[in-house]
C-alpha cells in the first residue's frame, strides 16, 4: 500500500513520514505534499493508496482536495488529520465518503493504527468485489471447456476438479498445493505427480502462470492501482507480487501497463 501525506507544516510532514514505522502498519511507500496542488501532481502521477491529510491549508483546503479526489474517481481512501474538531468539516468529509477523521497531536501509534483500520477495510472490500468483478470472468474464460466431474475420480476428472477449482479461487491468497489436495481428499504427492504429467507443470507454477496472466489483463484494462490489481490476483504482500511479476514478464506491473499504453496510442 502506498500513503500520501499533506499538510502545510514541515515538522507535521516529518513526524509522520519519518517516525512513524509504516511497514507495520502494511505501508511500502510514503510520498509527501506540502499543499494542495503538490497533492494533485502526486495523486496525478502516482498510485495512491491512502491519503493522510490536513484539512485546513493554505489556498485549498482538504475538503476541496478530497472534492477533486472524487471528481477524478481516483481510487484511493482519505483520512483527516487536523488540530480542529469542527462538525462542519466532518460532516462534509463523511459526505465525501472519507473514511476517518483523526484529532491531532495524536501518537504515532494512534495514527498508524487508524491506517491500519482503514487498510484492513480496503482489503476486504477489494476482496468482496474480487469474485464479482474478475473472478467468474476469469473462470468462464478459462475454464469453459474443463468438465467438473463430480462423483468421479479417474485422472483426468481430478486434473479437471483441480483446475476449475484454482480459477475459481484465483483471488484467494490461501490457495495453495495443500489446500487443493485437502479439498480433493488425496495425498499431496499423488495429486502434485498426476498434476504435473498431464500438464506439464507443478501445481504451483500454474497458479503462479493464471495469476500472472489475470494480472497482465486487469493492468492493461486501467481504472485500478497496481497495488490494488495485486490484492485482486491473491497477492497480500506487494512487493512479492511486483518481483513475481517481473520474474514472469521480465518488467514491472508499473512497466508492463506504461508500455502497453504506448502501444495503444
Amino acid at each position: 500500500m502506498t500513503l500520501l501525506v499533506v499538510n502545510d507544516m514541515e515538522l507535521t510532514v516529518t513526524f509522520l513520514t519519518e517516525k512513524i514505522d509504516w511497514s507495520r502498519y502494511g505501508i511500502s511507500d510514503v510520498y509527501r505534499a506540502f499543499d494542495a496542488d503538490q497533492a494533485k501532481e502526486c495523486l496525478s502521477s502516482t498510485e495512491i493508496d491512502i491519503l493522510l491529510c490536513d484539512i485546513e491549508m493554505p489556498g485549498e483546503n482538504g475538503i476541496e482536495l478530497l472534492r477533486w479526489v472524487e471528481e477524478k474517481q481516483l481510487p484511493c481512501d482519505c483520512i483527516f488529520l487536523t488540530c480542529h474538531a469542527n462538525f462542519d468539516y466532518i460532516h462534509d468529509a463523511m459526505h465525501l465518503n472519507c473514511r476517518d477523521y483523526i484529532l491531532f497531536p495524536a501518537t504515532a501509534e494512534a495514527i498508524g493504527t487508524a491506517v491500519a483500520r482503514v487498510i484492513e477495510k480496503r482489503v476486504e472490500r477489494l476482496k468482496s468485489d474480487r469474485l464479482q468483478r474478475y473472478g467468474r470472468q476469469w473462470v468462464e474464460m478459462h475454464a469453459s471447456s474443463v468438465s467438473e466431474g463430480v462423483g468421479t475420480s479417474s485422472p483426468q476428472d481430478i486434473i479437471d476438479n483441480t483446475v476449475h477449482y484454482i480459477l475459481e479461487h484465483i483471488s484467494s491468497p490461501e490457495l495453495s498445493v495443500n489446500e487443493i489436495a485437502e479439498k480433493n481428499y488425496l495425498s499431496l504427492s499423488y495429486l502434485s505427480r498426476l498434476f504435473k504429467k498431464a500438464r506439464g507443470i507443478s501445481i504451483s507454477q500454474y497458479i503462479i502462470r493464471e495469476r500472472m496472466e489475470l494480472a497482465a489483463q486487469l493492468l492493461t484494462e486501467g481504472g485500478n492501482t497496481v497495488s490494488n490489481i495485486a490484492l485482486e490476483v491473491g497477492y497480500n504482500n506487494y512487493p512479492y507480487f511486483t518481483s513475481t511479476f517481473k520474474k514472469y514478464w521480465g518488467v514491472t506491473p508499473s512497466q508492463y501497463r506504461e508500455e502497453h499504453e504506448k502501444n495503444k496510442s
